[in-house]
């Protein structure tokens, strides 16, 4: 009784204290996104449910989707997290508030946001579960509304927040908003335990999701351009690959590509990347950086989508080390700093407040490279200084296409997040940024493809650099002049190094 007076209590506080003609924050390619997560279930076995290919005439089906680990908790905390920092059970968690999420970057540009959970009992519920359908309440019933599949009150920079648990809602509210056209920019929905198939079957879930969808996916249903992904939490057979389906509807997707198929690597960190990129977002310095972004999006926007370095060892069946796990003989006790020095896919750095509250471990190891590496417990995270390492090479010239291939596929295999070229005639230069590991590795790759009068003038060593605010995680650039050349490392703070290592004057 007391749990549902406070419920009651706060979702009248909610109607008082949120606005409900929030200004819509345009997106490059949507206004609006609703995430809908269902569970359990293996891609080969969606695809062929009725149900679920009636929905697909609606939309793009993303054919290489795959979940982050099992079981479910971990892949909630990552969509919006961009780490699950080893978890491995579905137990109650607390995250601590440093560590910041997807919520901290919408606000930032004022985009609203909300969770919307079925059989919620009351806003900003935090206990781990609750009962509300008579059939759930025998002695082998099972919960409606799980903890578990509620991210964001697992993590303390939302749970100490009162005006942040208010926008965590049933999915009553969701209706109640929808009819009212006031639904947030950034949505989470979680059904219960019986629509989203946990504790029922595949077409039961994919039926009621179906239905759910109808009024959302008709003409005039959003006046701003919506786009609404369907996803799962997990495969159901924990032996494959975590392969999971994955569907992105709605009026925010070009007609033409309805009913189409998206074969791009995706893992549930796209979705922060590419809500990073829509709106433009900075980054959380963690795994968010360096994932894919949904194709139709990165085509709006020009964003350049790469398979990961490892792609051809997916796996994500088994939860890698961290502060969370219980299982995995390496023992990790804390949060990892966040990388201070990526550039996220919305071309912005970190978020300026959580370079504020980590800086203190701005030269310490982390597992963040930005290189969209995809890790778990049998590929596991290497912890890497998060200052950069550069190094200069000089030849007589490049310019041969088969050797130059094999540089940008050695620079790919060693997660360098920038790497530029000078082809053509002598000089033939190249300049390379990363972890002092990986470009050491790279140096040494490209010496053995003996290019004539190799040198390297300046060796493998820590730099400051200037990156650029619209530079992008992997990126291999070529140009063929010298001035060129020379302003792209100005543009880096960089001029003086590598024209003295050149031995141009500084007037050159």
């Amino acid at each position: 009784m007391l749990s549902l007076l406070i419920g009651q209590l706060g979702l009248l506080l909610c109607c008082l204290l949120s606005p409900t003609d929030a200004t819509v924050v345009p997106g490059r390619a949507f206004d609006r996104f609703i995430s809908i997560w269902l569970e359990n279930q293996d891609f080969d076995k969606v695809v062929v449910d009725s149900a679920f290919a009636d929905l697909k005439r609606f939309g793009i089906l993303q054919t290489r989707y795959y979940a982050q680990t099992h079981p479910s908790q971990p892949n909630y905390l990552a969509a919006v997290g961009g780490d699950y920092w080893g978890l491995d059970h579905d137990e109650v968690v607390r995250i601590p508030s440093n560590v910041s999420t997807i919520v901290d970057l919408l606000e930032r540009k004022d985009i609203s946001w909300g969770g919307y959970f079925e059989g919620m009992p009351g806003p900003g519920y935090m206990a781990e579960a609750s009962v509300g359908r008579p059939e759930n309440q025998s002695p082998n019933g099972t919960w409606d509304y799980v903890r578990k599949h509620n991210p964001f009150v697992s993590y303390d920079s939302i749970n100490f927040n009162g005006r942040r648990l208010l926008n965590l809602l049933s999915l009553d509210d969701f209706q109640s908003d929808f009819a009212a056209g006031v639904v947030p920019q950034f949505v989470m929905i979680s059904p219960d335990m019986l629509n989203d198939g946990h504790n029922t079957t595949l077409d039961y879930a994919t039926n009621w999701v179906r239905e759910f969808l109808k009024p959302l996916l008709t003409d005039g249903a959003f006046a701003e351009k919506t786009l609404v992904q369907l996803t799962y939490d997990e495969t159901e057979d924990y032996t494959k690959p975590n392969r999971i389906a994955s569907l992105l509807m709605g009026n925010a997707v070009p007609k033409k590509l309805l009913g189409t198929t998206d074969d791009t690597f995706y893992t549930h960190f796209s979705i922060l990347s590419t809500m990073e990129n829509n709106w433009g977002l900075p980054n959380l310095g963690r795994f968010d950086v360096g994932a894919n972004v949904f194709q139709f999006v990165a085509d709006a926007t020009g964003y350049p989508n790469t398979d990961p370095p490892n792609v051809a060892n997916i796996n994500n069946s088994i939860s890698y080390p961290g502060p969370l796990n219980r299982n995995h003989p390496t023992k990790l006790m804390t949060f990892p700093p966040p990388n201070l020095k990526l550039t996220g896919a919305g071309g912005e750095p970190v978020l300026e407040a959580i370079a504020q509250t980590w800086k203190s471990e701005a030269k310490s190891d982390t597992p963040y490279d930005g290189s969209g590496r995809v890790y778990d417990g049998d590929d596991l995270p290497v912890y890497k200084g998060q200052g950069l390492f550069t190094a200069l090479i000089r030849t007589h010239h490049i310019t041969s296409r088969k050797k130059l291939q094999r540089v940008r596929k050695a620079a790919s295999q060693h997660a360098l997040p920038f790497v530029l070229i000078r082809s053509g005639g002598s000089p033939g230069i190249m300049y390379a940024e990363g972890a002092e590991a990986d470009v050491n590795a790279w140096v040494s790759f490209v010496r053995g493809l003996r290019y004539k009068d190799f040198q390297c003038p300046r060796k493998p060593a820590a730099n400051m650099v200037l990156v650029p605010s619209q530079a992008i995680q992997g990126s291999f650039e070529e140009v063929t002049s010298v001035t060129e050349f020379g302003h792209r490392m100005e543009q880096r703070g960089l001029a003086s190094w590598w024209k003295s290592a050149m031995g141009y004057s500084s007037s050159t």
